[in-house]
């Protein structure tokens, strides 16, 4: 079956204008994802923004100021830096990969901006989630269990973010000697399968990040540990399949 594809928002022209989408604007649009309502919220990537589509079609500015900064705030009076992947978490806040800070910023229910994981650091270092740090963050995807996954474009890389705040680098970095090239974006399916686009290697790569019946995943993301009660988590030990 071939489906045809229509213009939701946007005039084709770059620009940054809210009103209904046949007259708003965008600038080099990127990440995308929608809520369970239905509204889709955009990473409006040229204009440092984050915007919202309504189910009637109105384009808003969900939070970001326009101009590049890394402010954290309410709304518009935070600012970003060259926002890309864009994913909910699993309390319904908005997760998104600002690049160009080296971090990952979180939108709460009240459309508060702060700043969860990375600093201003040009560096990669796996420790609580202010002092990590990233080189060029680009897709972004949460588990069911809550963690966070991030690609670093530059890196080579793939991180796990736990719920308590560790960072864990579980795919590539430097000890994966040119293996991957430019890791953008990424999704995970519902049996813990996560895919991610290896982009400059031309393939689609996946990982499973289940642990097996009778283990769970500890402080380390890298290993299943057995579990002497008989329970496990569902994610645990990384496995390259493809």
């Amino acid at each position: 079956m071939v489906y045809s594809a229509s213009v939701l928002a946007g005039t084709g022209d770059p620009g940054f204008l809210n009103g209904e989408g046949n007259i708003a604007t965008f600038k080099a649009p990127t990440g995308i994802t929608a809520d369970e309502s239905g509204n889709i919220f955009v990473s409006d990537t040229g204009n440092n923004a984050l915007r919202k589509i309504s189910l009637d079609g109105h384009v808003t500015t969900f939070a970001g100021k326009g101009g590049p900064g890394s402010e954290d705030g309410a709304g518009v009076s935070a600012s970003f830096n060259s926002p890309h992947g864009i994913a909910f978490g699993t309390d319904g806040d908005v997760l998104v990969a600002d690049s160009n800070n080296r971090k990952i910023r979180e939108i709460d229910l009240q459309g508060v901006v702060t700043t969860l994981v990375g600093n201003d650091l040009d560096n990669i270092s796996e420790e609580s989630a202010l002092n990590s740090s990233f080189k060029y963050p680009y897709g972004i995807t949460v588990s069911r269990s809550g963690t966070v996954y991030v690609s670093d474009l530059y890196d080579n890389s793939i991180s796990a973010l736990s719920k308590d705040g560790t960072v864990k680098t579980i795919v590539g970095g430097e000890s994966s000697s040119g293996t991957f090239k430019n890791l953008t974006g990424l999704a995970i399916s519902s049996d813990d399968i996560l895919f991610f686009a290896d982009s400059e290697n031309n393939v689609i790569r996946s990982i499973s990040i289940s642990c097996p019946a009778g283990y769970y995943r500890g402080d380390s993301f890298d290993k299943c540990n057995i579990c002497s009660a008989g329970t496990y988590s569902n994610e645990g030990r990384v496995l390259l399949t493809r």
